[in-house]
């Protein structure tokens, strides 16, 4: 009868080994798929940051243009301006603009 007990016993030691292995498995798997989120995760926080350095980029650009617009529009603006006055203030605008040439 001893003899069986022994049995029992080794056998249930088996099991428990084999519980512990699959418990240590499934904890095993789940830290796997934490890292694979943590990585997805990682990987869509580059990417975005890749989007934002685009956007800010073509933002960057834009804003360029904008500013050689507002040049041009500027230009066009002085030289209406020039266009509208009358002949002698035209001449006093040249005087002004050398002294101010010569000022800088």
């Amino acid at each position: 009868g001893g003899g069986g007990g022994d049995d029992d016993s080794s056998d249930s030691g088996g099991s428990e080994d084999l519980e512990q292995t699959e418990r240590q498995y499934k904890e095993l798997l789940a830290e796997q798929l934490r890292i694979d989120q943590q990585k997805r995760e990682l990987e869509e926080q580059k990417r975005r940051a890749e989007q934002q350095r685009v956007l800010q980029q073509q933002l960057a650009q834009a804003q360029a243009q904008i500013a050689a617009h507002q040049e041009q529009l500027r230009k066009l603006q002085a030289e209406q301006e020039r266009a509208q006055q009358p002949p002698q203030s035209q001449a006093q605008a040249q005087a002004q603009a050398q002294q101010q040439q010569q000022q800088q």
